[in-house]
């Protein structure tokens, strides 16, 4: 037992306020440095283990599905990797760890923490920088190409930040690589009625400059509010609006859109060149049924030259990974996905991740810590509510 400012604690207490502080460290590190600037998300993610695994460990405990999904699924990725691609051992693990990072639940679990409010105050951290890094440029306080923190975050390969690119049809683009995991934060809004921050998050959503997250984060919030949504006062005023917004900004719409679509043709281009040099590969059935291995690299003739990273992350992960590899992730996506279905009352988290998984397609989110935020998050929500412990 421990005295503090008045309040005896538990060495339990003390145990879980250490946990969820090195959570929001891993949190901050995922989502503002998934890069792995400073090795604070490594740091933070290792320290969690260690605590989880050495605090009294008698009673420590995995489940069925952890052990599958948190251990014995990247440990598979790696070992088919080290036959497949053997010539980048240190390649193959650095990228094979991330599927570890889903242990965390394991932690979340034991001491009862609620890693939604953690993410989600980091989200909100997010999208309020995004927006006030946007308000300092327009009123030009400090120039947004000219600002030393934009500039250290693009440096550091955390972030694509600039404005008034030709490729740009809404001036900025302020895209966090962790950006697309501000729909949490906007679906999360819409379900508590916290219509400040879901206008705040989409108005995030829509500065970080992608087609997938403007046309999946209109989409969604449209959807959600006339079919999710209760209240018919709300879907009249919602059907209101957008009709007139319809009669009155139809043509701008219209040009805004194609202007998206033509400023985009060379990404797209690219991406074409990458799905023909992976779909080349995939006719050899050795790569096709085993893959090249985590981390391998491949010419693609989008680009002209060698890459281990393309914006396809289904097929990039199919061609590392094999229909094998590639099987199991989908059978765990499809887990996750059937065990929010089984939650009453949660269907906007389930929207959250069929969402995030159609921005991933075009965006490498899929296998990596942005991605396994989300995965951690829909896991450990589904444990019971009255064992989840709040900071």
């Amino acid at each position: 037992m421990f005295y503090i400012r008045g309040r005896n604690f538990k060495k339990l207490d003390l145990i879980r306020i250490l946990v969820s502080i090195l959570l929001y460290i891993f949190s901050f590190a995922c989502i503002f440095l998934p890069a792995g600037t400073f090795g604070l998300k490594n740091i933070s993610f290792f320290l969690i283990i260690v605590i989880t695994l050495f605090y009294n460990p008698k009673n420590f405990n995995i489940t069925k599905n952890e052990f599958i999904f948190a251990f014995l699924m990247p440990t598979f990725f790696i070992l088919l990797s080290f036959i497949t691609n053997s010539s980048d051992v240190i390649g193959v693990i650095s990228r094979g760890l991330t599927g570890y990072l889903l242990l965390i639940s394991i932690a979340i679990r034991r001491f009862k923490i609620n890693f939604m409010a953690i993410v989600l105050n980091t989200l909100k951290i997010l999208s309020f920088i995004i927006i006030f890094l946007v308000l300092l440029d327009y009123f030009n306080i400090v120039d947004l190409n000219n600002n030393f923190l934009t500039q250290w975050f693009t440096k550091t390969e955390n972030a694509m930040i600039g404005k008034d690119s030709n490729q740009l049809a809404f001036r900025y683009l302020i895209f966090f690589k962790s950006s697309p995991l501000l729909l949490l934060l906007l679906l999360y809004s819409l379900n508590k009625n916290s219509y400040t921050w879901s206008i705040l998050s989409l108005i995030s959503i829509l500065l970080t400059g992608t087609r997938a997250n403007f046309f999946v984060s209109i989409f969604v919030c449209f959807f959600y509010l006339i079919f999710i949504k209760k209240g018919k006062t709300l879907k009249f005023i919602i059907l209101f609006l957008s009709i007139g917004f319809i009669i009155l900004f139809l043509d701008d719409f219209i040009y805004v859109i194609e202007d998206i679509f033509l400023r985009k043709g060379d990404s797209d281009s690219v991406r074409t060149g990458h799905l023909e040099s992976i779909l080349l590969l995939l006719s050899n059935t050795k790569i096709l049924i085993f893959g090249q291995g985590l981390s391998s690299y491949f010419f693609s003739t989008g680009i002209d030259k060698f890459t281990n990273i393309v914006e396809l992350s289904y097929w990039d992960l199919l061609r590392q990974l094999g229909i094998v590899g590639f099987s199991f992730f989908t059978i765990f996506l499809i887990y996750l996905s059937i065990l929010i279905s089984k939650k009453e009352g949660y269907l906007w988290l389930l929207i959250t991740l069929i969402s995030y998984l159609i921005i991933a397609y075009t965006n490498p989110l899929l296998y990596s810590s942005t991605g396994y935020i989300l995965f951690i998050v829909v896991m450990t929500f589904t444990y019971k509510k009255e064992r989840i412990f709040t900071l």
